[in-house]
């Protein structure tokens, strides 16, 4: 979350009726940003004068209460972030002028606490990405799910065990940030599957999407996922022969 440098708020709340940029209104970290903003800082997401800079991946019809416009093709966000034509920007990668402190900064004077503060306080590890499969694969090839799930599954704890020792990295305190996050979010802050801290993290993405207008109800997390892969056990289970 940023802001232009001139701007004197300290949390989303002081964006109330303020211009604010995004990459699309249906990125899953702008549907974060703006629900966490609404729910923990009571920024009001329909005084918002909302901008954005790239074509919705998916045509959808925004609701008529959020104001929700296309900048011009000839100029971007963080442009627009730095002449104060925009007062603060949802975006989901830090942009080069906070990085060089060239008219755009951070909302929060230490992100990285207050991020850490909010895990804290609702144990919510934002959800961004997920795999997905046509239905009608599915119904060819049944074993293809959960095949799937358990070959990411066995690469993610590839991931873990070579971070172990994270010597091979070029950060100079490598070891010292991994003991840090192990300790804030455990041995491994990446479930895959619907295990509880899932279940209650997509709950409420599901509920920030339904709130936004980007789905026609309140979804469950049962309803979007292969009823293969819903299985407690499944990472335990052989692979599937496709023969």
């Amino acid at each position: 979350m940023f802001k232009h440098s001139g701007i004197s708020s300290t949390n989303p709340g002081d964006l109330e009726g303020k211009k604010i940029g995004l990459r699309t209104w249906q990125t899953t970290a702008g549907i974060w940003m703006r629900g966490i903003a609404q729910e923990q800082y009571g920024l009001d997401l329909t005084s918002v004068e909302w901008y954005t800079d790239d074509t919705e991946d998916v045509q959808l019809t925004i609701p008529d209460k959020f104001n929700v416009q296309r900048i011009s093709e000839d100029r971007n966000i963080e442009e627009m972030l730095v002449s104060g034509d925009l007062d603060g920007a949802f975006y989901p990668a830090r942009l080069s002028s906070v990085k060089h402190k060239k008219g755009a900064e951070h909302i929060f004077e230490d992100p990285f606490l207050e991020e850490q503060r909010y895990y804290e306080e609702t144990n919510h590890f934002p959800l961004m990405h997920t795999v997905v499969i046509r239905d009608t694969l599915i119904e060819k090839y049944p074993w293809i799910a959960t095949n799937i799930y358990k070959a990411f599954s066995e690469a993610r704890d590839i991931c873990l065990q070579k971070l172990e020792d994270p010597r091979w990295t070029a950060l100079a305190w490598a070891q010292e940030h991994l003991d840090h996050q192990q300790k804030v979010l455990g041995t491994n802050p990446w479930p895959y599957g619907l295990v509880p801290s899932n279940q209650r993290t997509l709950d409420k993405l599901l509920d920030y999407a339904y709130d936004q207008g980007l789905t026609p109800k309140k979804y469950s997390p049962e309803d979007l996922f292969a009823k293969s892969t819903l299985d407690p056990e499944i990472e335990g289970k052989e692979y599937v022969s496709g023969k």
